[in-house]
Formats: C-alpha cells, sequence, structure tokens
C-alpha cells in the first residue's frame, strides 16, 4: 500500500488462483476484475501501469484460448498484455468486442493516455536511439563479473528448505 501511495509506476498482474481474492474456481488473479480494477486501482489507488504476467503461461493459457485470454485480461483492467499467443486472434477479439460494446472507447482511451503518460515521464518522447556498434562488448566488460556474480547470488529466494540443505557447501 505505501508503495501505491508513494506513486510506484507499474506492477505485474501473476497467474495465480487465490480463491480469497476471486473464487471463480481455476480463475487467474491476472484476469480478474475484481483483483485488478476493483482491488488494486479502487480499493487501493494504485494509479500506474499494470502489466500482465506471460499470457502464454500455462497458469493462464490453460483457462482459455489465445485471443480471448488478451480481451479478458484487458477488461480486468491490465493495461499492458505481455507475450500474447496469437496477436491477429486477440485484435479480432477485441474488434468485435468493441463492436458488440464490450469493449468501450472510455476504456480503451482509459489504458493509451496511461501508457502515453508513462513515456512520457521516462523521456521516451525525446527519443535518442542507442548506438549499437560494441553494445555487446561494452555491456559485458570484465569489471562487472564482480557486480553480475553478486546479482546473480541475490537473485535467489528461498521459500522453503527443509533438511537445511541450503546453503550448498563444498
Amino acid at each position: 500500500q505505501r508503495l501505491f501511495d508513494e506513486g510506484m509506476a507499474s506492477i505485474m498482474a501473476a497467474h495465480l488462483n487465490v480463491p480469497a481474492l476471486d473464487p471463480t474456481p481455476n480463475y487467474p488473479t491476472s484476469l480478474s476484475y475484481n483483483v485488478i480494477t476493483n482491488l488494486a486501482q479502487r480499493e487501493m489507488g494504485f494509479k500506474g501501469l499494470i502489466f500482465t504476467d506471460a499470457l502464454n503461461m500455462k497458469g493462464a493459457s490453460n483457462y482459455m484460448q489465445p485471443g480471448g485470454i488478451d480481451l479478458e485480461a484487458f477488461l480486468a483492467g491490465n493495461d499492458v498484455l505481455l507475450f500474447a499467443e496469437n496477436v491477429p486472434v486477440a485484435v479480432e477479439k477485441f474488434r468485435q468486442a468493441y463492436a458488440d460494446s464490450v469493449l468501450t472507447e472510455e476504456r480503451l482511451q482509459y489504458s493509451v493516455k496511461k501508457i502515453l503518460a508513462y513515456k512520457y515521464r521516462a523521456g521516451l518522447n525525446n527519443y535518442k536511439p542507442i548506438d549499437l556498434n560494441n553494445l555487446v562488448s561494452d555491456l559485458n566488460q570484465y569489471q562487472y563479473d564482480a557486480l553480475n556474480y553478486t546479482l546473480y547470488e541475490n537473485a535467489v529466494t528461498v521459500l522453503k528448505n527443509d533438511d537445511n540443505t541450503l546453503p550448498v557447501m563444498d
């Protein structure tokens, strides 16, 4: 809540089945209007961008067909849909939903304006292309090895450590 109150720019909605938040059987939170719009945006006051987790992941794609899952995620209140399995099918689903007044002009404008505002906030209205010459070698210099190691070492979160098997010692 504190991060939301202090202006967190974005969140990602995970494909979790949390019956306490949405009692629909086998329904991921990433597609839930109750979780994305009612809880995150209305109740908790989140104003930033909401990204879906990858829509091609089994936690979501087992629930619906490509295209339908994209529309469901957008209608739930997500602004940015990641890793759609079939973009042409999704576009057609959006067109049909718009023609049927399931998807409104106001809903589309809401996310488009929010995305454009965050792009402006990030300075993307002053685009300067990145020099791609030597980019790989510039990013992978030997003096960054220690930092990369530290990042990798700290990127693992242990949820359960039965029988104290971690850390693994030589």
